[in-house]
C-alpha cells in the first residue's frame, strides 16, 4: 500500500507539491481568519453531560477562584538545628513583619505544620528549614512588591 502510494507521489511529484502548497495556504487563511473556539453553541446540549452540565450550573453558583502565589524562604543555620529552640526564635522573629502585610495570606512554617508534615519542611541534616509565603495576588502582580520591600 505504500509502496503504491510512494510511486504515485512521485510520479506526480510537482503536482503534490502544488496541491500541498495550496492546502496549506488554505489552512493559513482559515486559521487567520477563524473565530475562537470559546463556549460550544450548544452541542451536546441534549446528551446526559449537557444536561448534567446546566444542572450543575443552575444549583450551584460559581464562586471566583482565589489565584494567589507564592514564594519559599530558606533559613539555615550551620551551628543550629532546625528544632533548637533559638532557631526556631530567630525563624519567627524573622517572619514577623509578614503577619501584620495584608498582601500576605499565608506563612508555613516547620512549627505551623501539622507534625507528619514538618518533615517536608526541615533539611536531612536539620540545618535548614523551608518557609513557604502565601500571597493574595497573583505572581505579576506580586513581582511589582519586591521594590516596596
Amino acid at each position: 500500500m505504500f509502496e503504491r502510494w510512494g510511486r504515485f507521489v512521485y510520479r506526480f511529484r510537482w503536482a503534490t507539491l502544488v496541491i500541498s502548497a495550496v492546502l496549506l495556504g488554505l489552512s493559513i487563511v482559515g486559521v487567520l481568519t477563524g473565530g475562537s473556539l470559546a463556549g460550544n453553541g450548544g452541542f451536546g446540549a441534549d446528551l446526559a453531560a449537557g444536561q448534567t452540565q446546566k444542572l450543575i450550573t443552575g444549583e450551584i453558583h460559581p464562586q471566583k477562584a482565589n489565584i494567589g502565589s507564592g514564594f519559599i524562604l530558606i533559613f539555615s543555620s550551620p551551628t543550629l538545628k532546625v528544632t533548637d529552640p533559638a532557631f526556631q526564635s530567630a525563624v519567627e522573629q524573622a517572619l514577623a513583619p509578614l503577619a501584620g502585610d495584608v498582601r500576605v495570606t499565608g506563612v508555613n512554617t516547620p512549627y505551623s505544620v501539622p507534625s507528619a508534615a514538618q518533615s517536608s519542611y526541615i533539611s536531612r541534616n536539620q540545618h535548614e528549614a523551608l518557609v513557604f509565603v502565601n500571597l493574595k495576588d497573583n505572581s505579576v502582580t506580586a513581582q511589582g512588591y519586591i521594590g516596596s520591600v
